[in-house]
């Protein structure tokens, strides 16, 4: 790292990849394996408060899914 300049450690690095991974929505699960911890809680603990918000994304789940089921029950009504 210093050849470029850079002193970041090989431990800031995993520590910028964890962050920038679940920061971006990458799953807690994936990064936990990559990361070669022996338990989720581990990645859970350390960098949980990084995910994203998944209430919004579950209230969004659920909205398109019963927009859907609306739309399905007016076609078959109609039919």
């Amino acid at each position: 790292m210093k050849t470029f300049g850079c002193d970041w450690s090989p431990h800031d690095l995993r520590h910028w990849f964890a962050s920038m991974a679940l920061g971006s929505g990458l799953s807690l699960l994936d990064v936990s394996r990559w990361l070669g911890h022996e338990s989720i809680d581990e990645t859970a603990d350390t960098y949980g408060h990084l995910t994203p918000d998944s209430t919004g994304r579950a209230i969004t789940v659920m909205d398109v899914a019963i927009t859907r089921h609306r739309a399905d029950l007016v076609l078959i009504m109609a039919a």
